[in-house]
């Protein structure tokens, strides 16, 4: 709600409703994977803006893995858990040039097209980090698809 008065004493209040933008999302360019477990996949995503180079580690659980060796579709949850498309808030960190965030909500969008993968990550930081958006297109070095 705000309040206006116009200087020769007219007043008036309107009330509008009002949503704030996502944040504009980083472009991450390089992507590589780790296999741990069957399940347990660790991705690294890199990219810079702005002159901040940025790292995103990614503690990734994938019950489909193990029957087809890649990162499946899907929408993966922060979570301090290990079940499937969980992405483990222990592990799982994004690094700001010298500062390092954990993520403490959020998830990471999996699409495969074209044989590439298209990654959309969106996660509430610890320690007064905000929110952060990174996308991700392309192929991840030791993860093949299909």
């Amino acid at each position: 709600m705000a309040a206006v008065s116009s200087t020769d004493g007219q007043t008036g209040i309107a009330q509008q409703e009002v949503t704030t933008a996502e944040a504009p999302a980083v472009v991450l360019d390089r992507g590589t994977a780790k296999v741990y477990e069957t399940r347990n996949i660790g991705l690294t995503l890199r990219g810079e803006d702005s002159g901040i180079d940025y790292e995103i580690s990614l503690d990734l659980y994938d019950d489909a893995y193990a029957g087809t060796g890649y990162l499946t579709e899907g929408t993966y949850t922060v979570s301090e858990g290990t079940e499937d498309r969980a992405m483990n808030s222990e592990y799982s960190y994004l690094q700001k040039d010298n500062d390092q965030y954990k993520f403490v909500s959020g998830t990471l969008e999996v699409k495969i097209v074209d044989n590439a993968y298209s990654l959309k990550l969106n996660v509430e930081l610890n320690n007064e980090g905000g929110n952060f958006v990174g996308t991700f297109d392309g192929t991840i070095d030791d993860m093949p698809i299909e």
